[in-house]
């Protein structure tokens, strides 16, 4: 006697896995699904759900049903979103470190962010997921100036930098000891560090004020 055994397949590693084209028959033949986020359809079926519960879900942090023709647009890495870039109606996912600038919305920018995710005052937002670090500036974001590890900022440095700017680092943020307190209040400046943002004593109340960081806001050694 011989038996015919068909071979399930695995899908791993993908950050994003849309299923919603999937039928009922394809995903039975699919063993284990390793994937950060999961799209199904908007109203699946009995049959294909059924298929769903018997495949293994692994390290899948967020499962969205969205209907078929709901667009999404991935970034990665370091990204200013605005009106040039924004998609209407469409879902953003954002993997690293992302900064929303002001503009005007018809209706809210859907958005998954897997990072830093700083958006101002007046944006229209709909945060669906957030992993990791989400700061909302208090003034409409102009421009940004984006770090993906660390960096030292001086006078000159914020002299230059236009008002409504967020200035954001991966890993920490050092403001020397020349930058004063009369400066930063000329200044409409944000800023975000996915560490450590550390500062002169002499300012470090009012840094607390306008700064966020992931791990704390301390005094320069």
């Amino acid at each position: 006697m011989f038996f015919s055994l068909k071979k399930r397949k695995n899908i791993i590693n993908e950050s994003l896995l849309d299923l919603r084209k999937y039928t009922p028959s394809g995903l039975e033949n699919v063993k284990i699904i390793n994937a950060a986020i999961v799209i199904l359809p908007e109203n699946p079926s009995g049959e294909l759900m059924e298929a769903y519960a018997n495949v293994k879900i692994k390290n899948t942090s967020l499962t969205l049903n969205l209907p078929d023709d709901k667009k999404i647009v991935i970034f990665n890495g370091s990204s200013v979103l605005g009106s040039e870039n924004v998609v209407p109606d469409a879902i953003h996912i954002s993997n690293g470190i992302t900064v929303l600038k002001y503009f005007q919305a018809d209706t809210p920018v859907e958005i998954i962010s897997n990072g830093i995710m700083v958006y101002g005052k007046n944006s229209k937002t709909n945060i669906l997921s957030q992993n990791g670090l989400c700061a909302e500036a208090p003034f409409e974001i102009a421009s940004a100036r984006i770090y993906p590890r660390d960096i030292g900022i001086d006078s000159i440095f914020i002299e230059n930098l236009p008002d409504n700017t967020v200035v954001t680092a991966g890993h920490n943020i050092v403001i020397y000891n020349d930058v004063s307190l009369q400066l930063l209040k000329s200044k409409n400046i944000y800023f975000t560090a996915g560490k450590l943002i550390k500062c002169d004593y002499s300012i470090l109340g009012y840094i607390q004020t306008v700064a966020t960081a992931g791990d704390k806001i301390q005094v320069n050694e």
